[in-house]
Protein backbone atom coordinates (compact mmCIF):
# COMPACT_ATOMS: atom_id res chain seq x y z
CA UNK A 1 0.00 0.00 0.00
CA UNK A 2 1.30 3.38 -0.94
CA UNK A 3 0.57 6.37 1.27
CA UNK A 4 1.76 9.59 1.47
CA UNK A 5 2.06 12.13 -1.80
CA UNK A 6 2.72 9.20 -3.96
CA UNK A 7 -0.54 7.32 -3.15
CA UNK A 8 -2.77 6.23 -5.68
CA UNK A 9 -0.20 5.99 -8.01
CA UNK A 10 0.48 2.89 -9.69
CA UNK A 11 4.00 0.59 -9.14
CA UNK A 12 4.61 0.86 -12.59
CA UNK A 13 4.11 4.36 -13.04
CA UNK A 14 6.47 4.88 -9.53
CA UNK A 15 8.80 2.80 -10.86
CA UNK A 16 9.18 4.87 -14.65
CA UNK A 17 9.33 7.21 -12.84
CA UNK A 18 12.22 6.98 -10.80
CA UNK A 19 14.03 5.38 -13.92
CA UNK A 20 13.20 8.68 -15.57
CA UNK A 21 15.02 10.60 -12.41
CA UNK A 22 17.72 7.79 -12.44
CA UNK A 23 18.37 8.71 -15.91
CA UNK A 24 18.71 12.64 -15.61
CA UNK A 25 20.73 12.39 -12.44
CA UNK A 26 24.15 9.93 -14.50
CA UNK A 27 26.75 9.08 -11.50
CA UNK A 28 30.16 10.75 -13.60
CA UNK A 29 32.45 7.84 -12.06
CA UNK A 30 34.86 7.75 -14.89
CA UNK A 31 35.11 12.09 -15.36
CA UNK A 32 38.78 12.58 -15.00
CA UNK A 33 38.72 15.38 -12.39
CA UNK A 34 42.17 16.99 -14.57
CA UNK A 35 39.29 17.52 -17.22
CA UNK A 36 36.37 19.23 -15.44
CA UNK A 37 36.87 22.91 -15.04
CA UNK A 38 33.93 24.43 -12.49
CA UNK A 39 33.69 27.90 -11.93
CA UNK A 40 32.49 29.15 -8.24
CA UNK A 41 31.83 32.75 -7.59
CA UNK A 42 31.40 33.42 -3.79
CA UNK A 43 30.94 36.91 -2.29
CA UNK A 44 29.13 37.98 0.75
CA UNK A 45 25.87 38.21 0.86
CA UNK A 46 24.59 41.60 -0.95
CA UNK A 47 27.52 41.24 -3.14
CA UNK A 48 26.34 41.47 -6.67
CA UNK A 49 27.07 37.88 -6.75
CA UNK A 50 23.45 37.20 -8.70
CA UNK A 51 24.05 40.16 -11.16
CA UNK A 52 27.56 38.36 -11.86
CA UNK A 53 25.65 34.85 -12.08
CA UNK A 54 23.71 36.41 -14.66
CA UNK A 55 26.27 38.04 -16.49
CA UNK A 56 28.50 34.54 -16.91
CA UNK A 57 25.40 32.75 -17.92
CA UNK A 58 25.26 35.48 -21.14
CA UNK A 59 28.47 33.18 -22.32
CA UNK A 60 27.01 29.92 -24.43
CA UNK A 61 30.00 28.28 -23.11
CA UNK A 62 29.09 29.21 -19.07
CA UNK A 63 26.23 27.27 -16.95
CA UNK A 64 26.44 28.79 -13.31
CA UNK A 65 23.80 27.81 -11.30
CA UNK A 66 22.51 29.29 -8.44
CA UNK A 67 22.97 29.01 -4.40
CA UNK A 68 22.23 25.41 -2.42
CA UNK A 69 21.85 26.64 0.84
CA UNK A 70 25.85 25.59 1.42
CA UNK A 71 25.41 22.04 2.29
CA UNK A 72 29.72 21.56 1.17
CA UNK A 73 30.43 23.67 4.43
CA UNK A 74 29.08 20.03 5.87
CA UNK A 75 31.05 17.98 3.86
CA UNK A 76 33.93 20.07 4.52
CA UNK A 77 33.20 19.79 8.22
CA UNK A 78 32.73 15.40 7.87
CA UNK A 79 35.72 15.64 5.93
CA UNK A 80 37.74 17.35 8.64
CA UNK A 81 36.47 14.55 11.33
CA UNK A 82 37.31 12.38 9.49
CA UNK A 83 41.08 12.56 9.53
CA UNK A 84 40.80 13.99 12.67
CA UNK A 85 39.56 10.10 14.21
CA UNK A 86 42.26 8.67 11.70
CA UNK A 87 44.62 9.91 13.83
CA UNK A 88 47.45 9.48 11.12
CA UNK A 89 46.94 5.89 10.93
CA UNK A 90 47.55 5.35 7.19
CA UNK A 91 45.23 3.65 4.66
CA UNK A 92 44.85 -0.23 4.57
CA UNK A 93 46.93 -1.86 1.44
CA UNK A 94 44.98 -4.62 -0.82
CA UNK A 95 46.64 -7.33 0.74
CA UNK A 96 45.55 -6.10 4.56
CA UNK A 97 42.22 -5.59 3.39
CA UNK A 98 42.18 -9.46 1.90
CA UNK A 99 43.64 -11.00 4.73
CA UNK A 100 41.14 -9.22 7.19
CA UNK A 101 37.92 -10.24 5.10
CA UNK A 102 39.46 -13.72 4.93
CA UNK A 103 38.94 -13.95 8.58
CA UNK A 104 42.75 -15.55 8.90
CA UNK A 105 43.21 -16.42 12.58
CA UNK A 106 46.11 -14.11 12.92
CA UNK A 107 44.38 -10.98 12.48
CA UNK A 108 41.69 -11.85 14.70
CA UNK A 109 44.06 -12.30 17.37
CA UNK A 110 45.15 -8.16 16.03
CA UNK A 111 42.23 -7.22 16.42
CA UNK A 112 41.92 -3.06 15.98
CA UNK A 113 38.67 -1.13 16.48
CA UNK A 114 39.57 1.14 14.19
CA UNK A 115 40.26 -1.35 11.22
CA UNK A 116 38.57 -0.05 7.69
CA UNK A 117 38.67 -0.48 4.34
CA UNK A 118 37.77 3.34 3.64
CA UNK A 119 40.66 5.55 2.28
CA UNK A 120 40.72 9.46 2.39
CA UNK A 121 39.87 9.76 -1.17
CA UNK A 122 37.45 7.39 -1.69
CA UNK A 123 35.20 10.73 0.37
CA UNK A 124 36.43 12.97 -1.93
CA UNK A 125 35.84 10.74 -5.01
CA UNK A 126 32.37 10.56 -3.60
CA UNK A 127 31.89 14.16 -3.20
CA UNK A 128 33.55 15.16 -6.66
CA UNK A 129 31.03 12.30 -8.30
CA UNK A 130 27.99 13.57 -7.07
CA UNK A 131 28.52 17.59 -7.59
CA UNK A 132 29.96 16.75 -10.96
CA UNK A 133 26.52 14.48 -11.48
CA UNK A 134 24.30 17.43 -10.47
CA UNK A 135 25.44 20.27 -11.63
CA UNK A 136 26.36 18.99 -15.24
CA UNK A 137 22.97 17.81 -15.61
CA UNK A 138 21.73 19.70 -18.50
CA UNK A 139 24.87 21.19 -20.49
CA UNK A 140 26.04 20.31 -23.54
CA UNK A 141 29.48 19.26 -25.24
CA UNK A 142 31.88 21.91 -24.36
CA UNK A 143 29.74 23.72 -21.76
CA UNK A 144 31.46 24.23 -18.16
CA UNK A 145 29.55 24.29 -14.92
CA UNK A 146 29.61 26.09 -11.81
CA UNK A 147 27.92 28.34 -9.47
CA UNK A 148 27.36 31.22 -6.78
CA UNK A 149 27.11 30.85 -3.56
CA UNK A 150 27.04 33.59 -0.95
CA UNK A 151 27.82 30.92 2.02
CA UNK A 152 31.01 30.20 0.47
CA UNK A 153 33.86 31.77 1.90
CA UNK A 154 35.81 30.20 4.55
CA UNK A 155 39.48 29.15 3.65
CA UNK A 156 38.79 25.43 4.33
CA UNK A 157 35.90 25.02 1.69
CA UNK A 158 37.46 26.75 -0.64
CA UNK A 159 40.49 24.39 -0.29
CA UNK A 160 38.40 21.21 0.11
CA UNK A 161 36.33 22.83 -3.70
CA UNK A 162 40.31 23.28 -4.84
CA UNK A 163 40.73 19.43 -4.17
CA UNK A 164 38.56 18.42 -5.47
CA UNK A 165 38.79 20.27 -8.57
CA UNK A 166 42.10 20.61 -9.27
CA UNK A 167 40.99 23.07 -12.68
CA UNK A 168 38.02 24.99 -11.09
CA UNK A 169 38.91 28.88 -11.04
CA UNK A 170 37.09 30.81 -9.04
CA UNK A 171 35.61 34.52 -8.65
CA UNK A 172 35.30 36.29 -5.08
CA UNK A 173 33.41 39.85 -5.20
CA UNK A 174 34.15 42.41 -2.90
CA UNK A 175 31.90 44.91 -1.80
CA UNK A 176 32.38 48.51 0.44
CA UNK A 177 31.43 46.94 3.58
CA UNK A 178 29.34 50.54 4.80
CA UNK A 179 27.45 49.41 1.90
CA UNK A 180 27.07 46.26 2.29
CA UNK A 181 25.81 47.38 5.71
CA UNK A 182 23.10 49.11 4.34
CA UNK A 183 22.28 46.22 1.52
CA UNK A 184 21.95 44.15 4.66
CA UNK A 185 19.97 45.30 6.96
CA UNK A 186 17.46 47.52 4.47
CA UNK A 187 16.86 44.74 2.41
CA UNK A 188 13.16 43.91 2.81
CA UNK A 189 13.68 40.72 3.90
CA UNK A 190 16.09 41.83 7.05
CA UNK A 191 13.51 44.88 7.35
CA UNK A 192 10.63 42.14 8.13
CA UNK A 193 12.54 39.94 10.91
CA UNK A 194 13.84 42.94 12.46
CA UNK A 195 10.55 44.62 12.99
CA UNK A 196 9.27 41.05 14.06
CA UNK A 197 11.85 41.45 16.70
CA UNK A 198 11.38 45.00 17.61
CA UNK A 199 14.40 46.02 16.84
CA UNK A 200 16.81 49.56 16.57
CA UNK A 201 13.63 51.09 18.37
CA UNK A 202 16.42 52.70 20.73
CA UNK A 203 19.60 54.33 19.87
CA UNK A 204 21.12 51.13 22.05
CA UNK A 205 19.22 48.54 19.59
CA UNK A 206 20.33 50.03 16.86
CA UNK A 207 23.26 49.99 17.57
CA UNK A 208 23.53 46.47 18.37
CA UNK A 209 22.02 45.41 14.95
CA UNK A 210 24.79 47.35 12.86
CA UNK A 211 27.68 46.30 15.74
CA UNK A 212 26.37 42.52 14.92
CA UNK A 213 26.09 42.87 10.97
CA UNK A 214 29.56 44.85 10.74
CA UNK A 215 31.00 42.10 12.74
CA UNK A 216 29.66 39.57 10.37
CA UNK A 217 30.50 41.61 7.23
CA UNK A 218 34.12 41.82 8.49
CA UNK A 219 34.70 37.78 9.31
CA UNK A 220 33.64 37.01 5.87
CA UNK A 221 36.08 39.79 4.49
CA UNK A 222 38.84 38.30 6.54
CA UNK A 223 37.96 34.42 5.31
CA UNK A 224 37.65 35.75 1.88
CA UNK A 225 40.83 37.51 2.07
CA UNK A 226 42.80 34.57 3.39
CA UNK A 227 41.22 32.32 0.62
CA UNK A 228 42.63 34.24 -2.34
CA UNK A 229 45.81 34.20 -0.73
CA UNK A 230 45.97 30.35 -0.93
CA UNK A 231 44.19 30.02 -4.09
CA UNK A 232 46.74 32.09 -6.05
CA UNK A 233 46.15 32.70 -9.76
CA UNK A 234 43.33 30.52 -9.85
CA UNK A 235 41.29 33.40 -7.90
CA UNK A 236 39.91 36.55 -9.36
CA UNK A 237 39.32 39.15 -7.09
CA UNK A 238 36.75 41.61 -8.24
CA UNK A 239 35.70 44.78 -6.54
CA UNK A 240 31.78 45.74 -6.90
CA UNK A 241 32.74 48.71 -8.70
CA UNK A 242 34.37 47.26 -11.50
CA UNK A 243 31.97 44.75 -12.14
CA UNK A 244 30.38 45.66 -15.60
CA UNK A 245 33.66 47.55 -16.86
CA UNK A 246 35.51 44.32 -15.75
CA UNK A 247 33.37 41.64 -17.71
CA UNK A 248 35.52 41.02 -20.43
CA UNK A 249 38.43 40.16 -18.01
CA UNK A 250 36.81 37.74 -16.51
CA UNK A 251 35.90 35.98 -19.30
CA UNK A 252 40.03 36.23 -20.35
CA UNK A 253 40.58 34.85 -17.03
CA UNK A 254 38.30 31.75 -17.55
CA UNK A 255 40.04 31.38 -20.99
CA UNK A 256 36.97 32.33 -22.60
CA UNK A 257 36.15 34.63 -26.06
CA UNK A 258 34.03 37.08 -24.78
CA UNK A 259 30.35 36.30 -26.92
CA UNK A 260 29.15 38.42 -29.89
CA UNK A 261 26.16 39.34 -28.14
CA UNK A 262 27.67 40.39 -25.04
CA UNK A 263 27.40 44.40 -25.18
CA UNK A 264 23.30 43.91 -25.47
CA UNK A 265 23.30 41.32 -22.82
CA UNK A 266 25.50 43.97 -20.08
CA UNK A 267 22.82 46.68 -21.13
CA UNK A 268 19.75 44.39 -20.87
CA UNK A 269 21.20 43.15 -17.56
CA UNK A 270 21.94 46.73 -16.37
CA UNK A 271 18.18 47.73 -16.66
CA UNK A 272 16.67 44.99 -15.25
CA UNK A 273 18.48 45.78 -11.57
CA UNK A 274 17.02 43.28 -10.28
CA UNK A 275 17.69 42.90 -6.11
CA UNK A 276 18.77 46.28 -6.01
CA UNK A 277 18.33 47.69 -2.03
CA UNK A 278 14.98 49.68 -1.99
CA UNK A 279 16.86 52.99 -0.50
CA UNK A 280 13.74 54.07 1.28
CA UNK A 281 13.23 51.21 3.41
CA UNK A 282 13.91 51.78 6.97
CA UNK A 283 13.56 49.97 10.57
CA UNK A 284 13.32 51.48 13.85
CA UNK A 285 16.22 53.96 13.88
CA UNK A 286 17.64 52.37 10.69
CA UNK A 287 17.54 54.12 7.91
CA UNK A 288 20.32 54.40 4.88
CA UNK A 289 21.39 57.74 6.47
CA UNK A 290 21.44 56.49 9.89
CA UNK A 291 23.54 53.24 8.82
CA UNK A 292 25.91 55.32 6.44
CA UNK A 293 26.96 57.61 8.97
CA UNK A 294 27.50 54.76 11.81
CA UNK A 295 28.57 51.61 10.29
CA UNK A 296 32.26 53.33 9.51
CA UNK A 297 33.21 53.16 13.30
CA UNK A 298 31.60 49.69 13.63
CA UNK A 299 33.76 48.43 11.42
CA UNK A 300 36.79 49.89 11.49
CA UNK A 301 36.05 48.51 15.48
CA UNK A 302 35.26 44.84 13.96
CA UNK A 303 38.05 44.83 11.87
CA UNK A 304 40.33 45.20 14.58
CA UNK A 305 38.98 42.92 17.27
CA UNK A 306 39.29 40.23 14.67
CA UNK A 307 42.71 41.33 13.67
CA UNK A 308 43.87 40.76 17.27
CA UNK A 309 41.62 38.04 18.59
CA UNK A 310 40.46 36.04 15.60
CA UNK A 311 37.07 35.40 14.52
CA UNK A 312 34.27 35.22 17.68
CA UNK A 313 32.30 32.03 15.71
CA UNK A 314 30.31 31.40 18.38
CA UNK A 315 28.89 35.50 18.42
CA UNK A 316 28.50 34.83 14.99
CA UNK A 317 26.38 31.17 15.42
CA UNK A 318 24.61 33.12 17.90
CA UNK A 319 26.10 30.46 20.89
CA UNK A 320 27.26 33.23 23.15
CA UNK A 321 25.64 36.17 24.61
CA UNK A 322 25.89 37.98 21.74
CA UNK A 323 25.44 37.72 17.89
CA UNK A 324 21.42 38.09 17.92
CA UNK A 325 21.37 39.92 14.95
CA UNK A 326 24.35 38.04 12.92
CA UNK A 327 21.50 36.38 10.57
CA UNK A 328 21.81 39.56 8.55
CA UNK A 329 24.56 38.60 7.02
CA UNK A 330 22.62 35.59 4.96
CA UNK A 331 22.08 33.47 7.60
CA UNK A 332 18.44 33.93 8.24
CA UNK A 333 17.27 30.63 9.39
CA UNK A 334 19.53 30.63 12.15
CA UNK A 335 17.08 32.90 13.62
CA UNK A 336 15.04 29.42 14.22
CA UNK A 337 17.22 26.52 13.73
CA UNK A 338 20.60 27.74 15.34
CA UNK A 339 22.00 26.11 12.46
CA UNK A 340 24.66 28.39 10.62
CA UNK A 341 25.21 28.06 6.65
CA UNK A 342 27.76 30.74 6.53
CA UNK A 343 29.59 29.42 10.05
Amino acid sequence: MVCGPHAGREPAATAAAQAARTASFPMIADLDPEQDEPVFVCGAHRSRSTFLQRLLNTHPQLVIWGEHGGFINKLVELDQISEIYRGGRDDMTPDQISMFASKRVEVMFDYNPWTNPLQRQDYHDLCRQTLSSAFRRGLDAGQRWGFKEIRYNAPATMAFLARLYPRAQFILLRRDLTELCVSNILVDWSVHHLAEMDAATTLEGAFEVLADCAYGLCALEAQSRQSALALGPRALLIEDGELVETTEHIFRFLGLDTPDHHAEAMRLNARMRLGETRKDLSVGLLTQGFIEDHAPDFIEAAREEIDAQGIDFPRLRRQAQTGRYSFLVGDHELRHTHLSSLF
